[in-house]
């Protein structure tokens, strides 16, 4: 753990042993969020922010600039998690349920709202025109 400012719900010595020993299962992006299954059935969720991104590489001196979190794998190479602004958020998610009623929600309300209901709106009046 590089910096802890961006952990949510989670203090550092948690996380670290919480990782350890873990593999990825399977990853998936959605938005700015990077979602990181893990062997035990555990997610890490990694939200970009502005500025965040990932970088995985094997000479630690390419290392990016605001590293917030650094996984070392066992083949030698490393992902780092990078976020200039300090937007971004790092959460280790135990229960898949409570991940998709608390992260996704909000985006799936902004889209409720902003989308789809105007859309719904126009389907109806073309229908009717």
């Amino acid at each position: 753990m590089e910096d802890s400012y961006a952990l949510k719900g989670i203090d550092p010595k948690k996380l670290t042993n919480s990782l350890a020993g873990q593999h990825f299962s399977e990853t998936f992006r959605h938005g700015k969020y990077l979602f990181l299954n893990l062997s035990d059935h555990h997610t890490l969720l990694l939200h970009f922010g502005m500025t965040g991104y990932p970088k995985y590489f094997k000479n630690e001196e390419k290392k990016p600039d605001y590293t917030r979190l650094l996984l070392a794998f066992d083949n030698g190479y490393h992902l780092a998690y990078s976020c200039k602004r300090k937007l971004g958020e790092i959460r280790l998610v135990e229960d898949p349920d409570t991940l998709s009623a608390t992260i996704i929600w909000d985006q799936t309300l902004l889209i409720q709202t902003w989308i789809l209901t105007p859309f719904r709106r126009l389907l109806k009046d073309a229908a009717e025109w």
